[in-house]
């Protein structure tokens, strides 16, 4: 079995509260800039593209609306988020106002995958993540801070192109309640190297050209 399935066990994860900041202590700063937005979307979403108006700029971060909600009855989301060039990703921010009202609540349990193309629900469910995340519940009082998750081990972030975020289920614990988050965001920094087409589609563009 490799290193990778080996440690992919969920653990509990630490996080830390921060004011909203385009800039980190340590260097890092908003991956926003290298999202390439055309190609970012969501599985389950109740609003075609509410998916790209939640990768706000750091300073809309806390801002309620528009948000992204899975459709009704169904709480998973399945969001895919390319890079346009690879990225290594330090922490990743999620923020959620809803609290229940209207059968809707913010996720709870949160799976990561890296660099896997054009995948759903049912490879999603089998699959093992670089890392699952199990999330905050939204707090009152918090209204100029953004909780920032750590993602480790630090090395399985490098290098990355795409990152797919599985939304398993939400405060409610009923998968048949609605799922609703308002920011996702990254900080990390970006390595200069352009975004390498997968496999299968250099092959279609080689086949094209026969």
């Amino acid at each position: 079995m490799s290193e990778e399935f080996r440690n992919n066990t969920k653990e509990e994860q630490p996080y830390e509260e921060r004011n909203v900041s385009h800039e980190q202590s340590d260097g890092s700063s908003s991956l926003r800039r290298f999202i390439d937005f055309p190609r970012v979307n969501c599985l389950n979403e109740s609003t075609h593209d509410g998916c790209k108006k939640i990768l706000k700029p750091v300073d809309k971060q806390l801002t309620p609306e528009p948000y992204l909600s899975s459709q009704q009855d169904d709480a998973e989301l399945l969001l895919h988020i390319p890079f346009t060039e690879s990225v290594t990703i330090e922490s990743i921010s999620i923020h959620s106002h809803s609290t229940g009202q209207n059968n809707t609540f913010a996720p709870r349990i949160v799976k990561l995958f890296l660099d896997r193309e054009n995948f759903g629900f049912e490879t999603a469910r089998e699959l093992l993540p670089a890392a699952t995340l199990e999330l905050s519940p939204p707090r009152e009082g918090f209204v100029s801070s953004i909780i920032d998750y750590p993602l480790s081990p630090a090395g399985r972030f490098q290098n990355v192109s795409l990152i797919s975020l599985f939304f398993v289920s939400n405060a409610s614990y009923n998968a048949e309640s609605r799922t609703q988050l308002s920011f996702v965001g990254f900080n990390g920094k970006g390595t200069h190297a352009k975004r390498e087409a997968p496999e299968w589609a250099v092959y279609e563009a080689f086949a094209h050209l026969e």
